[in-house]
């Protein structure tokens, strides 16, 4: 069996069937940053986009060499997020009774913004867009873009779907997501059922100046800044 991405314009409702059916996250793992893949025998002729699914990105490459038609079957037909005993608080699923709340955001430093959507603008960029899940109990959406001093930073994840150029990575372990590009960018986020998102490190650049945040703070080249507490704002603070 073929496992591919799907590339190009795919009908909206086909992409929200896909998120439904594979309970929001990647059917092998769970996790919620993923892409939306199809899967062809290789005599399969019809088109690949009828029965999309989601994949994360290192699940996806773990099956670019194909797998058994067997094996693929029953991973499909059991998507781990939709499984009874998946512990969902592992991963940024909000529980249900929180129904559609915007979580809250803990940054390394000591600065906590409650129900804020866009945490921080910087430079005239959301680096954190965070939605509430489509349904109760659903994975909260997340946006984030990053710049590497290439050039304008670039939308990495879109409401969870992995979009990033060539060149950047995103890695799931434990609780943690780490998105980057070598040592010139990198954000990493956690996940506490308790306490919502925590903004663990980060670091992106814009216009040549950069920000960079750590348990020490945040710095904006090499100066510190004060981030305030925000609470139920559109933006938390704007840099």
């Amino acid at each position: 069996m073929k496992i591919t991405a799907l590339n190009g314009p795919v009908e909206a409702d086909l992409l929200s069937e896909a998120r439904y059916a594979s309970g929001f996250g990647c059917i092998r793992c769970g996790c919620t940053i993923f892409r939306y893949c199809t899967a062809q025998r290789d005599e399969d002729v019809a088109d690949p986009a009828l029965h999309p699914f989601l994949l994360c990105p290192p699940c996806l490459d773990l099956f670019a060499g194909g797998l058994p038609d067997a094996t693929f079957a029953a991973i499909r037909a059991r998507p781990l997020a939709l499984q009874r005993d998946f512990d969902h608080t592992r991963l940024p699923f909000l529980p249900a009774e929180r129904g559609l709340d915007i979580p809250d955001i803990a940054i390394a430093g000591g600065i906590t913004m409650y129900g804020t959507g866009i945490p921080i603008v910087f430079g005239g960029v959301p680096v954190i867009i965070i939605a509430p899940p489509e349904i109760p109990g659903g994975a909260i959406r997340l946006s984030i873009s990053l710049g590497d001093g290439s050039g304008a930073p670039v939308r990495l994840i879109d409401n969870n779907e992995w979009v990033a150029p060539a060149g950047w990575r995103f890695v799931y372990a434990g609780r943690h997501y780490r998105i980057g590009r070598g040592d010139r960018a990198w954000l990493e986020l956690a996940f506490h059922p308790r306490t919502g998102l925590l903004l663990e490190e980060m670091r992106t650049t814009t216009g040549g100046r950069v920000l960079t945040i750590d348990e020490g703070g945040a710095r904006v080249d090499g100066e510190p800044v004060v981030f305030p507490q925000a609470s139920a704002r559109v933006i938390g603070v704007t840099l």
